[in-house]
Order: structure tokens, then C-alpha cells, then sequence
């Protein structure tokens, strides 16, 4: 018997587990007492991930597709030449930019580095990642406000605060051990704000309770700016000192007093002026934002609003205060910074010239200075023909994109599709090519949390079967195309370029090697914890308030009165492909495709819990079962994002800045089956 560390491959705590092994074999998970982040804590997700180990559904060979559409197992060498000879052809024929590719936020740094690298190297920047799907609005809105995509504090940090707002956040169904700081600053007096249409799911730890009308966030962040502008609330030396563009923030508020608000958000004067009091004189105040705020018409902007909060307020720059993301997946926040992206480069670099020329001196090959295209871009494109060839790591665009009638459209019409992944997914039926992946325990990389900790996630076993690690893979490839650029021996390799590629990554390979965590950027060989206590980093070190307008999103309509809104559940895991071959976390008879509905709108509606309904929109109609509840506001409903056929109801609305898809508003119609 002997234990090892590693970390969980779910959300973006990134938890430390440490495994009993016996004779080699992981046979236990449980919490690693000294990790920095989950003090060792694990949720359910984390302490049965060790069951898709032995799955009987894991993919073992690569396979290839046959003419009458079932597979057929091929060996490596003959699925990577034949991918590498149809990639060549199309690209020649078509252009580099017919190709598209993503990476994956469970995939480690070293593999989204590899991914990114290939497809700028073949001449595109055509790269994604499923950051696309959740917070890439933040990453628009942090960088253009204060300079840099990233938690501006440690989580920890929450149990020094005297009051935390969550935004559009089910902490305790999506980052369930983060409820530990909850409680240790609740116990230390802090004060508790939930701003969510649903819930609250915070209900044992909330003082209030903004039940707001969906999609209307801004008007009521703006509302509460007003408040601290209108009541003197102001911090005026934060803002003199350190901020830019007050003038234009205070006229930009001047309407939106919580009297007029009400009308949008139906939120009660009397609570906007006391959570907006609470906010700006607790002396340490936190905001946590989750994907309620970022999937809609809005996200960019409704992150910028809270940041002119934080701005406001002077909350910035000290403990238990600023603005945190509040990453869904173990790796968004590395796979943006390394590069997965149709829009920044390796650090989070625009595609300008001048940052082009810097990484082809590093490189030496070109790189392609016209943008890339975003996920939903490719499927438009794929749909057109433009687009012939997509390369999937790690993602599942067929149950997690919205509008999945297009979709599966887009993905059939391609010349080739070739998707690395565990199991069979939903997307991979669709694929030309299946490569099967090792597991998370099967192999190694660095992982970088919400937090901006970089840990090393060491190997515990062999892969099984004949099954690959992404790196390998990627590798692979890339020799069978001729680009001995990527021809590297070990995730470590890749990292030392990683981190002499990516200012905020350097000197964390030397800091790394002695432990297995590192938080970066550092600072005279030490990690910042904290980030802008002297200068935010924008070109002038101020702080830019954003103006932004609450901008309303008329979707419904007579023949669909209804919003729908998707998200998490606390026992499963987003497209579900892992956590539902874990035995321990399935429930006899209860399957993720139901809907909750208000019990008035069940009465109007003459539905009865269990009953089959069927939900339309103006992109697909499906039947789910009812699950009466009085957690949701009425005339909304709530369908969990893991089930796999809520998809065919969403799509049309995107986030203008960051082209997010808006899976928090959706127009639906429903009746009794």
C-alpha cells in the first residue's frame, strides 16, 4: 500500500487528491490535507473519480468510419498518416483557414500549448477552446478594465471578507468546496449577497437574496452604483488615485435608481439600497461571478459593470476584496493562457503585429495575423462549406453548443472530423476519426485553477489498452505533417517552453520543480496572491470604469412566453461524459433531462410532478419530465446542462463582445405530453 498526490479533473478549484494505491492501483481518492486551495475537502465528483478508470466504455483503439457510417479499429501509425494525408490535401486545396481546431479545458497546459501550436504552424488561427461556452466575456471585460484575465485574489481570500456577492453563481451544485470560506467568513462576521433568478443555492449562507429578473444584471448593478454615487459611498482617494473615466461612469448611472430598476429587475428598492450599502462600506468586499452572468446577450458587459463596483468601492488590491471568475472546468484558465484561443495568443497577446513577430522569433515559423474564427463561427462556416476539416481534443460541441440541430448539421457536412476524447461522446459518432485518450491518472501536465495556481498533475498508472495521452498524440501528428517544431519527449519539455513563451508563466518550471504548485505571476521568485495593491495593469496602472447600458433582450413572444435557463447540478459534471460512468454519483430512476417549473406555472399548465412535457423554442422541441419546484421565479424554467438534449431548444442570442451563446435565456413554449 502507498498513496500519492495528484489533482481532480473536474472544476476549477482544482482540489488535491491523494490516492491509496494497492499494488500500484488506485482503489481510494480522498482530500490532501495540505493543499492550498481545498485544505482537504472533496465533493462527491471528486471522491468517485477514480471509478472511470475501469470503465467497460472506455475507448481502447483508434477507429476509423466506414462507408455505411459504423467503425472499424485501425492501428496508430494508420490513423495518424491517414489524418496527416487528408489534412495536407485539404489544406493545400482549400487554405489553411478550412481547418479548425479546439482544445480542452480538462486537457492539460502542455496539451492546449501543443494544440494551438499546430494549428498556427499548419498557417490558422482557427482555435478554441470550451472557454468559448462559459467565461470568455470575463476575460474581455478584465483585460480591457484592469488589464489582466485572471482572479484578482486566491480563494481563500474569502474567509477575509467582510462581504461576499455571488453573481449568477450555484456555488454549492458547481464548486461545492468553496462553501468551506463561506462558512469560515461567515463565522467571522461577513456578510452574504446571492444575486440569482434561481435559489437560492446559497440559502444557508445568504443575508439577501436579489432574486432578479433573468437577463437583467446590469440594470441592477448599475442600480447600485447609482446608490453608492447618489449616498456618498464612494471610496474618492481610490478613485482619484487610481481610477480613470469617473465622470462618464456617475452620468452613465444617473437613471438607474432603484425606483426605475424595479420595473426591469422586479427587485425591491428597499434591498438594492441595503446590498448596495453593504457592498461599498464592509471595508473588504468580494464579487464571485459563475456562468449566470457570462451566457448572455450581455456577459462582457455585465462583468464590466461589477468591476466598476470593485472600482467604485476600492476593492481592489487587498485581502478578502476584488473580482474572481469563477472557472467552471479544472483548466479554462490555462487553456486561454496558452494559447486556445481564435483570438489571443500564448499569454493572452492580441494578434497584432508586434506580438506576432515575438512569438515567430521563439517559433520560427510564420503566423497567420488574421483572427481566427470562434466555435460558433467554425459550425457556421462548416454549414456553408467553408469550412471542411475540424480537430476536436477534449470537447463535446454536440451535447454542449447550443442549437444542436445545427450543430450536428455543421459536423456531418465536414470533410473531416477527428476527435480525441475517453468514451464514445456524442460528438465522436459523428467523427471520421476516433483517437482514444488516457485518462486523467494516466498521465501528466500542469493544470492552472481559478485561482491562478499551477499544479503539477502527476501520472498514477500506465494508459490502458491501446489508448494515448493527448500530448503523444499531438506529437505524432505533427511529425506525420513534417513540423519538427513540435517534436518534443515529455509534458516537462513543453512546459519550459511554455514558461519562456508566457511573461506571466515565468521562472514557474524552477518553482515548480520543488513543489507541486506555483501561483503565478511571480515577483522576485515569490507568488502575488494579490494582485494590483499599487497599479492595475492597463498602459497607465489606472483602473478604466466601463459605462455600460442595460440593453433589454426581446425574445419572448405569445407563441413563447416562457425563459429557460440551463446549468449545473451538483452530482454531475457538464457534458456529463465521466461523471456518469461513476456508479456512486447515479440515482435509480433520475436521469439529467427534466425541467423544473414553479408550482403556479405546473397549476396553469395542469402538470403534476413526473408528468412528460413537451418544450419547444425556435430552434428544436423535446420532452423532458417536470420536476415542480419553488426554487425558480415563475414564468422561468430550469433545465440542467448534463442531460444532453436541452441543446436542441437553445441558440440564436450571443454575447456581441465575446460571442458567447446565451444558454441563460432561451424563449419556450410547454405542455402537457
Amino acid at each position: 500500500m502507498e498513496s500519492k498526490d495528484t489533482i481532480c479533473p473536474y472544476c476549477g478549484v482544482g482540489c488535491g487528491i491523494t490516492l491509496v494505491l494497492s499494488d500500484g492501483r488506485p482503489i481510494k481518492a480522498t482530500g490532501t490535507k495540505d493543499h492550498p486551495v481545498s485544505r482537504g475537502h472533496l465533493c462527491a465528483k471528486g471522491y468517485s473519480a477514480l471509478e472511470i478508470l475501469g470503465s467497460k466504455k472506455r475507448l481502447t483503439d483508434p477507429m476509423r468510419r466506414k462507408p455505411d457510417g459504423s467503425f472499424e479499429q485501425i492501428s496508430w501509425d494508420t490513423a495518424i498518416s491517414e489524418i496527416a494525408i487528408k489534412l495536407k490535401n485539404i489544406v493545400a486545396q482549400h487554405g489553411p483557414d478550412s481547418v479548425g481546431f479546439s482544445g480542452g479545458c480538462l486537457c492539460t497546459n502542455e496539451e492546449n500549448y501543443l494544440i494551438q501550436k499546430l494549428a498556427r504552424r499548419i498557417g490558422t488561427n482557427n482555435i478554441e477552446s470550451c472557454a468559448r461556452l462559459c467565461h470568455q466575456p470575463s476575460l474581455h471585460a478584465l483585460k480591457k478594465t484592469v488589464g489582466f484575465g485572471a482572479a484578482s485574489n486566491i480563494m481563500s481570500t474569502m474567509k477575509d471578507s467582510k462581504l461576499l456577492m455571488f453573481v449568477g453563481s450555484s456555488l454549492t451544485d458547481s464548486h461545492p468546496v468553496l462553501t468551506q470560506y463561506v462558512t469560515d467568513a461567515k463565522k467571522n462576521g461577513a456578510k452574504v449577497i446571492d444575486v440569482d433568478p434561481r435559489g437560492p443555492s446559497l440559502s444557508k449562507f445568504a443575508d439577501i437574496h436579489l432574486k432578479i429578473s433573468p437577463g437583467t444584471d446590469i440594470a441592477l448593478f448599475n442600480a447600485m452604483a447609482n446608490v453608492i454615487i447618489s449616498e456618498g459611498l464612494t471610496n474618492k482617494e481610490f478613485v482619484k488615485n487610481r481610477t480613470s473615466g469617473y465622470e462618464q461612469l456617475a452620468k452613465s448611472v444617473e437613471n438607474y435608481t432603484p425606483e426605475k430598476v424595479e420595473k426591469i429587475t422586479e427587485v425591491k428598492p428597499e434591498l438594492v439600497r441595503q446590498a448596495a450599502r453593504l457592498y461599498a462600506v464592509s471595508g473588504a468586499s468580494l464579487i464571485l461571478g459563475g456562468i449566470g452572468i457570462t451566457e448572455q446577450a450581455q456577459g462582457t458587459e455585465n462583468v464590466s459593470a461589477l468591476i466598476n463596483l470593485a472600482l467604485l468601492t476600492g476593492n481592489y488590491g487587498k485581502p478578502g476584496a476584488g473580482v474572481c471568475p469563477l472557472r467552471g472546468q479544472a483548466n479554462v484558465q490555462g487553456a486561454g493562457d496558452v494559447g486556445a484561443s481564435s483570438e489571443f495568443l500564448p499569454g493572452g497577446l492580441p494578434i497584432t503585429d508586434e506580438n506576432i513577430k515575438s512569438i515567430e522569433e521563439k517559433w520560427q515559423f510564420r503566423i497567420s495575423s488574421k483572427r481566427g474564427l470562434t466555435m460558433m463561427e467554425m459550425i457556421s462556416d462548416a454549414i456553408e462549406g467553408k469550412l471542411k476539416v475540424m480537430y476536436l481534443m477534449g470537447f463535446n460541441p454536440v451535447h454542449s453548443l447550443p442549437d444542436r440541430t445545427k450543430t450536428e448539421r455543421a459536423l456531418s457536412s465536414l470533410d473531416l472530423l477527428v476527435v480525441q476524447d475517453i468514451f464514445m461522446s456524442a460528438t465522436a459518432k459523428y467523427a471520421h476519426y476516433i483517437l482514444p485518450t488516457a485518462t486523467w491518472l494516466e498521465r501528466e501536465g500542469s493544470m492552472t485553477n481559478m485561482d491562478r495556481l499551477v499544479q503539477w498533475r502527476n501520472k498514477i498508472t500506465e494508459p490502458s489498452a491501446n489508448t494515448k495521452p493527448d500530448w503523444e498524440i499531438l506529437v505524432a501528428l505533427a511529425k506525420s505533417l513534417g513540423y519538427p517544431e513540435l517534436a518534443y519527449s515529455s509534458p516537462m519539455e513543453i512546459f519550459h517552453e511554455i514558461c519562456s513563451i508566457i511573461g506571466t508563466y515565468a521562472g514557474l518550471e524552477e518553482e515548480l520543480a520543488k513543489t507541486h504548485y506555483v501561483r503565478y505571476p511571480l515577483v522576485n521568485g515569490k507568488s502575488v496572491e494579490i494582485l494590483f495593491t499599487d497599479k492595475f495593469n492597463t498602459p497607465d496602472g489606472m483602473g478604466r470604469f466601463t459605462p455600460v447600458e442595460y440593453l433589454p433582450v426581446q425574445l419572448t413572444s405569445d407563441d413563447y412566453p416562457y425563459v429557460l435557463t440551463t446549468g449545473r447540478v451538483v452530482t454531475r459534471y457538464n457534458t456529463d461524459i465521466m461523471t456518469s460512468q461513476a456508479s456512486s454519483l447515479l440515482v435509480s430512476g433520475v436521469d439529467m433531462n427534466y425541467i423544473d417549473i414553479h408550482p403556479d406555472d405546473a397549476s396553469k399548465l395542469g402538470l403534476k410532478d413526473g408528468d412528460d412535457v413537451r418544450v419547444t423554442s425556435r430552434f428544436g422541441e423535446i420532452v423532458l419530465k417536470a420536476k415542480i419546484t419553488t426554487t425558480l421565479r415563475k414564468g422561468m424554467f430550469f433545465a440542467p446542462m448534463h442531460g444532453g438534449i436541452v441543446n436542441y431548444l437553445t441558440g440564436g442570442c450571443l454575447d456581441q463582445t465575446a460571442l458567447t451563446p446565451c444558454y441563460k435565456w432561451t424563449a419556450v413554449n410547454i405542455s402537457k405530453v
